[in-house]
């Protein structure tokens, strides 16, 4: 419990230091008008339906738009062109579809603090907003009349698609097995940041040389990004999580904290096996998990691929690796929500 104080202490602390130079990076990289932008292509004209896709277009990080735009900011240093632009609404469009369709799913009751589109509209009205968002995304893209960017971004969905059904169906040893989990955190949430990146290379006329840099500087940071996430569920309060604490686990996904626990506490290959069956089978697991080095384990995983992210960048032009690039990985791994 001490360690867990104090590593929660020196999180808060550092996150502190740099929770302005994440803003800043925010609000120089995310055009003030994006969330009006977006907002206005999902209008429709059923009122439940707009309500419910304005509903998740809200109070969200604006992380993956701000990636966009923030690497055509340092590949066109004269500014982002007006296809990055829209390609930084198509990205946030798909990712909240992703999130109204996953709540459904996983029976989520909230979501940043707040009630569920499930639980406030009811999951048909989730569903076809999800569908919908989907599809405005769809149009968007093929307004962008890049035959290699809407062939990218479409098999984002079905990466998506894929990992979701990889999480409900997997057996007992895919769930205790550490590459099953990288692939489906893969899948769920580095393939959109991944390939959204190597889009902006396209977009911008850039090599494949630069376009493969992109991609695995997404993809390393879209990785660490889902890491430290599954790492704040063990170690972030309800308040800083707008969830409840142990949410992953309580819903049967083993995440990176309790594989790396698990050799430690070899039993917890117990529990998951009969599926958390048994009375307060969750709580053991989390104790174990904040009694072992799995929580430190998942943080170093994390800033690795944070590293393999950086060195993507050098790949890139001269420049590239500029401090707001800094920042972005700050913001990241220092995050406690």
């Amino acid at each position: 419990m001490y360690c867990r104080i104090v590593h929660r202490l020196h999180i808060s602390a550092v996150h502190r230091l740099y929770s302005s130079a994440g803003c800043r990076l925010y609000n120089s990289a995310v055009r003030p008008d994006l969330s009006e932008r977006i907002r206005a292509r999902v209008v429709t004209s059923s009122p439940s339906l707009t309500a419910a896709n304005h509903y998740y277009l809200e109070g969200g990080k604006l992380l993956r738009p701000a990636i966009v735009l923030q690497l055509a900011q340092a590949l066109h240093p004269a500014g982002p062109l007006s296809a990055h632009n829209h390609l930084a609404e198509i990205v946030e469009m798909i990712h909240a579809a992703s999130l109204l369709h996953d709540d459904v799913v996983d029976d989520a009751e909230l979501r940043r603090g707040k009630a569920t589109a499930n639980v406030k509209f009811g999951s048909k009205s989730a569903v076809l907003s999800g569908d919908y968002l989907l599809a405005q995304a769809s149009v968007a893209l093929a307004e962008l009349g890049d035959l290699r960017v809407i062939i990218l971004l479409a098999t984002v969905i079905k990466d998506l698609v894929e990992g979701e059904m990889l999480q409900m169906k997997a057996t007992v040893e895919e769930k205790l097995s550490i590459e099953v989990y990288l692939r489906k955190s893969y899948l769920k949430t580095a393939s959109l940041i991944a390939k959204s990146c190597k889009a902006v290379a396209i977009l911008g006329g850039h090599n494949e040389t630069v376009q493969e840099a992109c991609y695995q500087f997404g993809r390393h940071l879209g990785l660490a990004f889902q890491i430290v996430d599954d790492k704040l569920d063990y170690t972030s309060t309800h308040t800083e999580l707008g969830k409840p604490v142990g949410a992953d686990l309580r819903n049967g996904i083993v995440t990176a904290p309790v594989l790396f626990a698990m050799e430690e506490f070899p039993v917890i290959r117990d529990y998951v096996g009969r599926g958390f069956s048994q009375n307060n089978d969750h709580e053991k697991v989390i104790e174990m998990v904040l009694e072992s080095n799995g929580v430190a384990r998942t943080q170093e995983l994390a800033e690795d691929l944070l590293s393999k992210s950086m060195h993507a960048l050098s790949f890139l032009p001269s420049d590239v690796t500029s401090q707001s690039f800094n920042d972005l990985i700050s913001s990241v791994t220092l995050r406690t929500k």
